[in-house]
């Protein structure tokens, strides 16, 4: 597959999976990047000296993007020099001279280019340059096990910690965004709770026993937070789970469709309510979750990540959720021409950056 197909096709489901603009800009920045590089080096040799870069016309350098093979973009032997060149400054704008420079964006380049590694079933390339790995945050399998440890528990958990393993669920099986999982329907699941549409391509996914089990105690206590409010049916899967007053003290009742930041929110409170909670039944901690050095008698840390976006990219490094059609046709969201590769070397990769932006638009879900 061409790089540039597969560059555009990895940006293009991150806005289907519902990935945060900052996220979107990111990876566009750091895979445009990689790829002019790549067709740098073809031209000149690796590490391609600053004159060489200014002195590319735009048109050559398109041509020869558009001979770049995707496999070449995470092969050890471009990572080799491309990494460290990059953090010198290769492809910094000569008006910003100390952009890209960053530890930050030396991450930045690298979990970019691991996230296109697994699209193509490629080896993930290891961060090789200056800065510590980028570590898997889910290394083992936890969110099955916790899922397990709590099926079926009783008694019944709290409404923020029962959101939460529901919301475990669910990205266990389709690892989304917070905008995707706010446009989830109770609708989109069966009548037993055994399988689901997929938020990120509306596919039918089927649940295991403990997520099913998760699932359908979220829905129980869903139902009671609902039933208070007063209007028509409320269709939203994730709902707030305890009142709320806003800055000017007007109270909201509990049962409220989460919007994006709302399930960001919840996500992380779940978290920090769930460690409580095993903090002080230290005997539920599945193993899996255990440290791998835990000193006798001490409380063992809960190894989830804090942010639903680290949590994303976790599960999807390990491997869950639905199997993608690597052979898919490649979305082309931008329209190229002329005036594309008209503009500088350095600001290519935000050419195009309305383009190919997703919509960030809040979801609404109306109480009728």
């Amino acid at each position: 597959m061409r790089a540039d197909a597969a560059v555009d096709r990895h940006l293009t489901r991150l806005v289907a999976a519902g990935a945060s603009r900052s996220l979107h800009r990111q990876r566009r920045w750091a895979l445009r990047h990689a790829l002019a590089a790549a067709a740098l080096a073809d031209l000149h040799g690796p590490s391609p000296l600053p004159d060489d870069v200014a002195a590319t016309p735009p048109e050559a350098l398109a041509a020869a993007e558009r001979a770049v093979d995707a496999g070449a973009l995470v092969s050890p032997e471009f990572l080799a020099w491309y990494l460290p060149w990059a953090a010198d400054g290769g492809l910094t704008d000569p008006s910003r001279p100390s952009a890209g420079r960053s530890p930050a964006a030396a991450r930045a380049r690298v979990a970019a280019l691991r996230a296109l590694a697994g699209e193509l079933g490629l080896p993930a390339p290891d961060h090789t340059h200056g800065t510590p790995p980028l570590r898997t945050v889910i290394a083992r399998r936890p969110v099955e096990d916790l899922l397990r440890a709590f099926a079926g528990h009783r008694p019944r958990p709290t409404a923020t910690r029962a959101r939460l393993l529901a919301m475990l669920a669910v990205m266990d099986a389709d690892p989304v965004g917070p905008t995707a999982l706010a446009r989830m329907d109770v609708r989109d699941l069966t009548a037993d709770a055994t399988a689901l549409r997929a938020p990120s391509d509306g596919r039918s996914l089927s649940l295991t026993p403990a997520a099913t089990a998760s699932v359908r105690t979220w829905l129980d206590v869903r139902e009671n937070l609902v039933s208070s409010l007063d209007g028509g049916a409320v269709h939203a899967l994730w709902v707030s789970a305890h009142g709320l007053r806003d800055a000017d003290g007007t109270a909201r009742p509990p049962g409220l469709p989460l919007h994006t930041r709302g399930i960001e929110r919840a996500y992380a409170r779940g978290v920090r309510a769930l460690r409580r909670h095993l903090a002080a039944h230290p005997e539920r901690v599945p193993h899996s979750l255990l440290p791998e050095h835990t000193p006798t008698g001490a409380v063992p840390a809960l190894d989830l990540p804090p942010s639903l976006e680290l949590l994303r990219r976790s599960l999807l490094a390990a491997g869950h959720g639905p199997a993608r059609d690597r052979d898919a046709p490649p979305a082309h969201d931008r329209a190229a021409g002329p005036h594309d590769h008209a503009a500088t070397i350095h600001d290519r990769a935000a050419h195009t950056a309305s383009a190919s932006e997703g919509s960030g638009a809040r979801p609404h879900v109306p109480l009728a």
